[in-house]
């Protein structure tokens, strides 16, 4: 499986993101696209996995623009072409990658999933999933 991750949304910045994208390939068999500023985002990456075999399975692909927490997300969608959000998008919508995770604005990533992929035929309205965790196992909810 192959994940683009918005590497620049959030409330805690590329580096928790990255961190995680880290952990998550140390332990399940995935692929990351980190998708933000090239620039910013190597920096990190080298020192969260200065080993070649995390880094390998772990890319950069960059885009320009962030779309901020506090932005309107359909005029920021319409506005930012090359936000990292929409570069994720992009990704899926091109066949290299399978799944989109972002932490960043929730409307401007619904927004672009629509834009960009769609909807299933019969479905109204896009559903906005998150895990919570439990005593015993995590659960997922779903709006």
């Amino acid at each position: 499986m192959h994940i683009a991750l918005d590497a620049m949304g959030g409330d805690h910045g590329p580096e928790e993101l990255i961190a995680g994208a880290v952990l998550a390939v140390r332990q399940a068999d995935l692929d990351v696209s980190l998708v933000g500023d090239e620039v910013l985002l190597r920096s990190i990456l080298e020192k969260a996995a200065p080993d070649h075999q995390t880094s390998s399975r772990i890319r950069i692909i960059h885009s320009s623009q962030v779309i901020e927490m506090n932005e309107h997300p359909v005029e920021a969608v319409r506005k930012k072409k090359d936000s990292s959000i929409l570069v994720a998008f992009d990704l899926v919508r091109k066949g290299d990658a399978d799944a989109v995770v972002s932490a960043g604005n929730s409307g401007a990533t619904m927004a672009a999933a629509v834009r960009i992929l769609g909807r299933l035929e019969g479905i109204s309205r896009p559903g906005l999933a998150s895990f919570f965790p439990t005593l015993k196992k995590p659960v997922v909810l779903m709006d």
